[in-house]
């Protein structure tokens, strides 16, 4: 069988890869930059090329929802990703393409439905994003993470698979935790795998008050325009050694590492995208999630409310967050800590730990079913 993996949301898109039999080709499609006109390589274009997968990179538009400066330009963008799509579907003949949402889906979507290819999605969120809305017309499968999807879907396609996260590796980032002080506990920083200057920001304003309880590790992306790691590495090197060797800076994490250092921080920071939400949940791991302010319907904020309710997790909106703020909501977490951990023994339970090999079943009954 061979399937043709489209990038986008990439933790569940890397986790069924790994569920896939050895047997199984894999073709990805994606993004190769992190930011477009970066030269900076993208997470999953490293970890697909880490993995000996063929990667296509794509150029195409992002669908918009609302008229903006950017909606022309992007709207002609679109028909290039769809041509590309073509000629490597062409290229390629997989028996199935599976998307996991984003942008990207959208055009090779629709060129595999054009070239008469199956089509199976994974919705990752509590609802439904835009380019899987639009897709779950022409797909065979619709996989989705949460019961509170379904109602956005066909029921007579639609199955509930649960949302997958990669295998737990339990590797240590060795070097990070010998040069720290061992009697503080993690404080994990993370703004997704682009980074978000907003929490990059607030953090280092926190900084000269945290780095006297915590060790930290912060991830910062790369945006080119704001140049945060760069400025918070000349800061780490300002430091004196006792402070510096407690605080680490990486514009990037693989993900076997992040599930590591989840596992290892006493609490994480950051935005509330449901691959983020769902390793927490996962972990039962405590979280201040400030969400992404801008996006699909306020789908971070559902995220991160859904893991408040149960009890896991604080929320704190991005209008409101300040660095005190921030020192005053980890006080109070810590302060209630074996509750917050008697909270994440619900969250954990939540969670499918099938889920990936449930996507499979389904990508293989649907390549069955074209060839019977």
């Amino acid at each position: 069988m061979k399937v043709l993996i489209i990038g986008g949301h990439f933790t569940p898109a890397l986790a069924v890869i790994d569920a896939l039999s050895e047997k199984d080709q894999v073709v990805f499609v994606g993004r190769a930059s992190s930011f477009e006109g970066s030269s900076e390589k993208s997470l999953e274009y490293q970890e697909i090329l880490r993995r000996k997968i063929k990667f296509y990179a794509l150029s195409t538009g992002r669908i918009q929802r609302h008229f903006s400066r950017k909606f022309v330009p992007s709207l002609f963008k679109l028909p290039k990703g769809f041509a590309q799509a073509v000629s490597i579907l062409r290229e390629e003949k997989p028996d199935v393409v599976v998307g996991f949402g984003g942008y990207l889906s959208f055009p090779v979507g629709y060129a595999a439905f054009f070239l008469r290819i199956p089509i199976v999605i994974h919705e990752q969120t509590f609802g439904a994003g835009l380019a899987n809305k639009s897709l779950s017309r022409i797909a065979k499968k619709i996989c989705i993470s949460w019961d509170s999807s379904r109602q956005f879907f066909s029921k007579d396609k639609t199955v509930l698979t649960g949302n997958p996260l990669p295998k737990r590796s339990h590797q240590k980032d060795t070097t990070f935790f010998r040069d720290a002080q061992k009697n503080l506990p993690l404080l994990l920083v993370t703004g997704g795998s682009s980074g978000s200057h907003a929490i990059n920001v607030l953090i280092e304003s926190s900084l000269p008050v945290l780095l006297q309880g915590w060790k930290i590790f912060h991830q910062t992306g790369d945006a080119s325009q704001y140049q945060d790691f760069d400025r918070l590495v000349r800061y780490k090197k300002s430091l004196d050694f006792s402070l510096s060797r407690n605080y680490e800076v990486v514009k990037f994490v693989d993900t076997e590492k992040m599930e590591s250092l989840m596992e290892e921080s006493k609490i994480v920071i950051g935005r509330s995208g449901i691959n983020t939400v769902s390793q927490v949940m996962n972990l039962g791991k405590p979280a201040l999630f400030i969400p992404l302010p801008i996006g699909q319907k306020g789908e971070q904020l559902t995220n991160a409310q859904a893991v408040e309710r149960v009890g896991l997790a604080k929320v704190l909106l991005q209008k409101d967050a300040t660095s005190e703020r921030i020192i005053e909501i980890l006080d109070e977490m810590i302060k209630s800590y074996d509750a917050l951990l008697k909270k994440g023994e619900l969250t954990r339970e939540m969670i499918n730990p099938h889920s990936a090999k449930n996507i499979v079943k389904e990508i293989e009954y649907v390549v069955k079913e074209k060839t019977s």
